[in-house]
């Protein structure tokens, strides 16, 4: 565990860098279960997690999240408390709205479960041409993974693709995550969406599903209806700023950033970006160093 200081001009600087006008101070994803925990699960081991009396430093609620790569399972009421800080919902909503998705480990008589007793895992899955990624979003997560990525065989029309996943312990609030971004099997945009995207959630909806059209960006979001894409395009521009259009694509629609919003989007979410994702930035209107990852002979924007 990583300590924050006690120091209250520390503690300030921090709030300040890390919660702009794009960040939520409050928690967005409260307690899902009511109730002593002790007193629902009296038979769960109340050993599992022992007290620390010796740690008396202050730490900003979920800036210190440890891996659990192979601890053991957890009890039901340490299962229960575990939540999602908004820094990470951030990163996981930017996922969802694109490749990741959440599964229920058990499809059983859901109907007859309470959401406390129902536990849905949230996975990803990426080719191997994108395994930085997939790599950089587990150790983003990691604190919720139990086994690292696993190497997947996919065949595809009789071809067979190497493809890298992992999927997250069991846990009831991904469940709750679950009916936010779900209606039945169906994967909907949360009404709410305009709380849960930062610059950080733009930078991955790219990362994953974006692609370069002449200096601007496609978000291929075909998998939402028409009205769910002008919802998102009306936050992107009354929260970002950023100028959008709709493309068709067959029989759906993307939403394309264009230029000039690019340009300015760039510089606020750069940080988020890695190395092999940045050729998705490239454009001949802005001359820059190439970017790993680029097409030779193509620039990127200027930092």
């Amino acid at each position: 565990m990583i300590p924050f200081s006690k120091d209250i001009k520390l503690i300030r600087n921090y709030t300040m860098t890390n919660n702009d006008m794009n960040n939520n101070n409050n928690l967005i994803m409260n307690d899902h279960y009511n109730g002593n925990l002790l007193e629902i699960y009296p038979r769960s081991n109340r050993e599992y997690i022992q007290p620390d009396n010796i740690s008396k430093e202050l730490v900003i609620y979920g800036s210190n999240l440890e891996t659990t790569l192979n601890l053991p399972d957890y009890t039901n009421i340490v299962k229960q408390m575990v939540n999602i800080p908004n820094n990470i919902l951030y990163i996981m909503t930017g996922v969802l709205l694109t490749d990741g998705w959440i599964d229920y480990t058990s499809k059983k008589k859901l109907d007859n479960k309470s959401l406390m007793n129902i536990n849905g895992r949230f996975m990803l899955k990426q080719s191997m041409i994108h395994c930085e990624y997939l790599i950089y979003v587990y150790m983003l997560l990691s604190h919720y993974c139990k086994s690292p990525p696993k190497l997947k065989i996919a065949t595809v029309k009789g071809k067979n693709h190497s493809q890298l996943q992992f999927y997250t312990r069991a846990l009831p609030c991904f469940t709750t995550l679950r009916h936010m971004f779900y209606n039945g099997r169906v994967k909907i945009v949360p009404k709410d969406l305009y709380n849960l995207l930062n610059y950080e959630s733009l930078a991955h909806m790219i990362m994953c599903d974006g692609s370069n059209k002449e200096g601007g960006i496609n978000l291929n979001l075909q998998s939402f209806t028409l009205k769910e894409l002008i919802f998102i395009m009306n936050i992107l521009y009354i929260k970002f700023d950023l100028n959008c259009t709709l493309h068709k694509s067959r029989n759906s629609y993307t939403i394309y950033i264009r230029v000039e919003s690019v340009k300015r989007l760039y510089p606020k979410i750069m940080k988020f970006i890695i190395p092999s994702m940045r050729y998705k930035f490239n454009t001949n209107l802005a001359p820059g160093p190439t970017g790993a990852g680029a097409p030779s002979g193509v620039r990127q924007y200027e930092n």
